[in-house]
C-alpha cells in the first residue's frame, strides 16, 4: 500500500504596512503588487543573515541556481506565495523636494499599497539550520529594516503581526560555522550592517509630511559626509558619500530610510545602513557623522562591532529571539 503524501510544512505570516509597498511595473506605475521585488528583498536579507554566520551553502539550498560554469543548478529549498488581498492602493505625492545644504533634491513617487499582505512560506528540501536562517532574517526585516522597492527612500517598512508564528529559536555559538562571508558579487554579511530608529516630532497627518521627515534625515546623513576633517579629505568623503548615499548611474544607496510611522504616542523611522566600506577607519568615521547628524547616540545603533566574535547573538537580538 502506497504511503499518504504528506504536504510539506507552511508558515502563514501576516504583515501590516507602516509605510506602503511599491508597486513598480512599467513606467513606474501600476495597478497591482509584483511579488519578484518582495521576493528578492527577502532573499538579499537572508543571505546575509547566512553570510554573518559563515554558511556559504545557504543561497544555493534555499533560492536555487540556475547554473553555470562554476556551479551546478539547483532547485529552491522554499515556495513563497504573497495573499495582497488586503492591500488597497494609497497615492502618494508625484513630487517631494527636500533642501540639502546648498542643494536640492528632487523624489519622485506615484502609486503604492497599505494595508494587510500575507505570506505563505512552505518548507520543500531545506535543512533545519536553513529553514531557521529564512525564519530569524524574515524576524530582522520586519523589526528592523524594509521590504519591497523604494525601500531607499521611505517605502516597505512592515510589522509581522504573528511573529509567534516564526517558532523562534535561538543560535549558539557553535552554530556559527566560520568567518563572515561576502557574496559572489561582494554582498555583505549581516555583520558590516547597522540599524537604529530615530523618533521624529508629529502629528504628521498627510503621506508627504511622513516621507519628508524621512527624507530630511537622509539629507542629514548625507551633508554630515561633505565637510572634511576625522583625517579624511574632502576627495575621500566625497567617494564615501557616493557608495554611501549613491550616485546616478554608478551606486545604488546602501542607507535605506522608511517613511514616519506612528508609534503611540510619537512618530518613528526606521534606519539600515550597509556599510560598504572595506576600510574599518572609513566605517568607523561614517557612523560617528551618521549618529552625529541623527542626534542619537552609538549605543543607539545596533551593529556588528558590539558583539565581538558573538555574531549569534547579533542576530538574536535582532530577530528578538
Amino acid at each position: 500500500m502506497a504511503s499518504p503524501i504528506v504536504a510539506p510544512p507552511t508558515l502563514t505570516l501576516h504583515f501590516r504596512t507602516l509605510t506602503p509597498l511599491y508597486t513598480g511595473g512599467v513606467g513606474q506605475w501600476g495597478d497591482q503588487l509584483h511579488p519578484s521585488g518582495l521576493l528578492g528583498s527577502i532573499r538579499h536579507f537572508s543571505c546575509a543573515v547566512a553570510r554573518a554566520l559563515g554558511d556559504g551553502t545557504f543561497e544555493p539550498a534555499c533560492w536555487g541556481l540556475s547554473g553555470d560554469s562554476d556551479y551546478m543548478p539547483q532547485a529552491k529549498g522554499v515556495s513563497l506565495r504573497w495573499d495582497p488581498s488586503g492591500l488597497k492602493p494609497v497615492s502618494l505625492p508625484e513630487k517631494l523636494f527636500i533642501r540639502e545644504g546648498d542643494h536640492i533634491s528632487k523624489w519622485f513617487f506615484n502609486q503604492a499599497f497599505a494595508g494587510h499582505l500575507t505570506l505563505h512560506l512552505t518548507r520543500m528540501n531545506l535543512s533545519d539550520f536553513h529553514w531557521r536562517i529564512l525564519r530569524a532574517a524574515i524576524a530582522i526585516q520586519s523589526r528592523h529594516a524594509m521590504f519591497g522597492a523604494k525601500d531607499q527612500f521611505g517605502l516597505g517598512a512592515l510589522v509581522l503581526e504573528n511573529p509567534e508564528a516564526l517558532a523562534p529559536e535561538t543560535f549558539v555559538e557553535s552554530d556559527i560555522q566560520g568567518s563572515a562571508l561576502r557574496g559572489r558579487w561582494t554582498e555583505l554579511p549581516l555583520t558590516r550592517y547597522a540599524f537604529t530608529k530615530v523618533r521624529v516630532q508629529g502629528p504628521l497627518a498627510t503621506w508627504q509630511e511622513r516621507l519628508e521627515a524621512g527624507l530630511r534625515l537622509r539629507a542629514r546623513m548625507r551633508q554630515a559626509l561633505r565637510q572634511p576633517g576625522d583625517g579624511l579629505n574632502s576627495a575621500t568623503l566625497t567617494d564615501l558619500r557616493h557608495r554611501m548615499l549613491g550616485k546616478l548611474n554608478r551606486w545604488g544607496s546602501a542607507v535605506d530610510i522608511s517613511a514616519a510611522y506612528a508609534v503611540s504616542p510619537a512618530w518613528e523611522v526606521r534606519i539600515a545602513v550597509a556599510l560598504r566600506p572595506d576600510d574599518k577607519r572609513h566605517r568607523q568615521v561614517i557612523m560617528k557623522r551618521f549618529t552625529e547628524a541623527l542626534g542619537c547616540r552609538v549605543s543607539d545603533w545596533i551593529f556588528g562591532p558590539g558583539f565581538g566574535n558573538k555574531r549569534h547573538a547579533l542576530i538574536n537580538q535582532l530577530a528578538g529571539w
